[in-house]
Order: C-alpha cells, then structure tokens, then sequence
C-alpha cells in the first residue's frame, strides 16, 4: 500500500502533536506545580543520593514571596520543612 505524501504529512503532523502532547503530560516543566500559594507557606526540601541521607546532592526552596529556588539533582531520598508565612 503506498501512501500519498499528502496524507503522510498529515499522518506525520498528527502523530508528532500526540506525542508532544503525551510528552508535556508525562514530564514536570514547571517547579510551581506543588506550590503552597503565595504568602501561605514556604518549604524547604533537602534532596539525598541514598536512604541513609549520607550525600547532599541537591535542595530546593518555595520562599513566601512565590520565588522557587533549586540546585542540584531531584531525588526520591529528601527531608521538607515547611512553616507559616507572616
């Protein structure tokens, strides 16, 4: 079956956008995205290499003001901290 290369390009162009969009479904692009809310809460998170938190490797800050800091790499190992804004 030979496909005509209108209709490739269309089948390309459909298939290209559903795979972007599952890909910006699948992948986190913004730090905000668990915020507390301006002026509520900040949190500190403290991120680790392993379970026995032996290696610092990255952190992560939400400030009462709404900055979002972050260095580092994102693990499954962390410490957060989060107090009251006054």
């Amino acid at each position: 079956m030979r496909v005509r290369p209108l209709r490739r390009s269309l089948l390309f162009t459909a298939v290209a956008t559903f795979l972007g969009a599952a890909a910006g479904f699948f992948v986190a692009t913004d730090a905000r995205a668990d915020d507390p809310g301006t002026g509520v809460e900040q949190e500190s998170r403290e991120y680790y290499s392993d379970a026995a938190m032996t290696q610092h490797v990255g952190g992560w800050w939400y400030d009462c003001n709404g900055n979002v800091r972050s260095w580092g790499v994102q693990t499954i190992y962390m410490t957060s901290y989060r107090s009251a804004c006054y």
